[in-house]
């Protein structure tokens, strides 16, 4: 069974990783536009970009939790 303080690490990283899920969805878009004008089916591109920055986000997520944990 997992410790408490293991809950609230997974909790906390949890979080953290819906916020940056948020901010993403939130601002790239327009972005990604901006930038790259003449880009066709980009929402495809951009679910592979979320796709791959979502795992990272996780990861990072919890060595962020674990450091301001302890």
């Amino acid at each position: 069974m997992m410790k408490l303080r293991g809950l609230w690490i997974l909790v906390l990283s949890l979080a953290v990783r819906q916020l940056a899920a948020q901010l993403f969805t939130y601002y790239m878009p327009g972005y990604l536009k901006g930038v790259y004008l003449d880009v066709k089916n980009l929402r495809d591109k951009y679910g592979i970009i979320v796709g791959v920055a979502g795992p990272d986000s996780v990861v990072f997520g919890g060595a962020i939790t674990c450091v301001l944990w302890r």
